[in-house]
């Protein structure tokens, strides 16, 4: 009996290690904290591929970023936009709730005029929502067609106003 106890409990040993070594990896990310001030999200890698701003003074250049996302615990995400080693830039979001699973592979940019959100995660899971900026466009000045020569408004060709 002793013997016959021995071989099952080894058996069910052998049969869970090769069902824990056969199931897939999990896909995505998992939301590594549902709260807390400060706490890590996630991590990640993405690319862009146009210019933005972070927080309307650093400029984010196209290239790749490791990018950290934190909670501050009051709804709101940090996230940290590193290349390099060196943190380029910081921007603010939102974390909108779901289930509590951040899929920190799965990211869009959605346009919306001349910002843009850095969307983590899918509709229906917890999402981080991450708000940048596109930066202004410099035009050259165009001067209006019979204008040219011709002094600004309340100013006489050749000196000033008397």
């Amino acid at each position: 009996m002793k013997n016959g106890f021995g071989f099952s409990a080894v058996a069910v040993l052998a049969v869970g290690v090769v069902l824990a070594l056969a199931a897939p990896p999990a896909s995505g990310f998992t939301l590594v904290e549902h709260g807390g001030e400060g706490g890590l999200l996630f991590r990640s890698i993405i690319a862009i591929d146009q210019a933005m701003m972070c927080d309307g003074s650093h400029k984010l250049p196209p290239g790749r970023y490791d990018i950290e996302v934190y909670s501050m615990g009051d709804g709101s995400v940090r996230a940290k936009f590193i290349q390099g080693g060196v943190e380029q830039c910081t921007a603010m979001g939102r974390l909108q709730r779901g289930r509590p699973n951040v899929n920190a592979q799965q990211f869009r940019f959605v346009p919306q005029g001349r910002r843009e959100t850095l969307e983590f995660g899918a509709p229906g899971m917890d999402q981080a929502l991450i708000g940048l900026l596109l930066p202004a466009v410099q035009l050259p000045a165009v001067q209006a067609p019979g204008m040219k020569g011709m002094a600004a408004p309340g100013k006489v060709n050749g000196g000033a106003h008397r």
